[in-house]
């Protein structure tokens, strides 16, 4: 009896961690929903057209604001959802506000397909 009770115990205390563990990835997965899936950049030029065009020109090729074109290059998708949600410079912070999490993988998908 001694025995297992010390086996329930080793087993414990062994799993406890791995299980706090786990919890605290997916916590952590859940923390930025932005970069969690792919985006739809036929969505995403919907998006751009209504909220981007202003600044960035016609396809991305820039204007008041910088071209977007061959951005695809040197960032990756959670950069450019990054840039929309936490913005340098002149640029409108776009979320929280007008574009939801998928909205904001959706315009990252078609400026990073132009």
């Amino acid at each position: 009896m001694k025995n297992l009770i010390a086996l329930v115990i080793a087993v414990a205390a062994t799993c406890t961690p791995l299980l706090v563990a786990a919890e605290a990835s997916s916590t952590t997965a859940d923390a930025s929903p932005v970069a969690a899936t792919a985006g739809d950049p036929a969505r995403g030029k919907h998006l751009f057209n209504h909220y981007c065009i202003v600044c960035h020109g016609t396809g991305g090729g820039g204007g008041i604001g910088p071209s977007l074109k061959g951005l695809s290059n040197r960032l990756s998708a959670q950069d450019v959802a990054k840039q929309l949600t936490n913005p340098r410079a002149a640029m409108p912070k776009f979320s929280p506000g007008p574009l939801s999490d998928q909205d904001v993988r959706d315009v990252a998908a078609y400026v990073l397909a132009l």
